[in-house]
This record gives C-alpha cells, structure tokens and sequence, in this order.
C-alpha cells in the first residue's frame, strides 16, 4: 500500500468483479484513480471471507452486511470506499425517463461511431486508390 488506502468491496462473482476493477468498468472512481497513479502493481488483493449463498435476495442482504462490518473494521478516511455501509443497484429499476436518456445518449453514440466508421472506410478508399 502506497498510500495505507484499502477498498473492501463484495462480489457474488470475485473474478467478474475483479475484472471490472481492472479494467475500469463498474468500478469505483477513487479506486481506479489510484491504481493510474501508482500502478497496479502496488495494490495486494485479499479476500477477507468467502461467502456462500442459498437464495439470492436473502443472502444478497446478508453479503452487503458483511461487506459493512469489513468497511466498520477499518479508520474510514483510509479506505477508497464513498460508502460507510455498503449498497448496490442490484434490484433497482430505472425509471422510464432514466431509460430514455439512456436510449437517446445511445443512440448518439452509435450515429457518431457510424459517421466515423463511414469517415474511416472512406479514408481507406482514398489511400487504397492513390496506391493504384
């Protein structure tokens, strides 16, 4: 530890989260922030506790309660966590006004990846016809 920062996090999945972490997808900013700056290299990955599960809604609860106590064990200001208490958006329903956004921004996206695309097989026609 670089910096004596940790980031307790839960994960039904350790390797999928793991490569979320990794490779900056669904992953806390702070986190991903210092791993830029210092390096992967001087971060150590631990696991604390395996947790095994019987049904998803109850032992989803009880996974974000154990993550708490883990974030509880430690001074609050030393770790990457935003959260005191531990949360997901797991269940959560987006509202239809959060979902159109999301479909416009997309949508936006997609044209621009398009137009470059486009742009792209264009320029490779012109470079493939001077050639000629």
């Amino acid at each position: 530890m670089v910096n004596g920062k940790q980031y307790i996090g839960s994960a039904k999945d350790l390797y999928l989260r793991l490569n979320e972490h990794l490779s900056n997808r669904k992953s806390n900013r702070a986190l991903q922030i210092a791993i830029s700056k210092y390096g992967l290299e001087n971060f150590n990955f631990c696991i604390f506790e395996y947790f095994t599960y019987e049904n998803k809604t109850t032992s989803f609860k009880l996974l974000t309660e154990l993550e708490t106590m883990y974030i509880n064990k430690f001074k609050f200001s030393n770790l990457y966590n935003f959260l005191k208490n531990a949360s997901s958006s797991e269940g959560y329903k987006h509202t239809e006004a959060a979902k159109e956004k999301w479909l416009k921004d997309l949508k936006i996206r997609l044209t621009i990846l398009s137009e470059e695309s486009i742009m792209m097989k264009d320029l490779n026609l012109s470079l493939a016809n001077l050639g000629h």
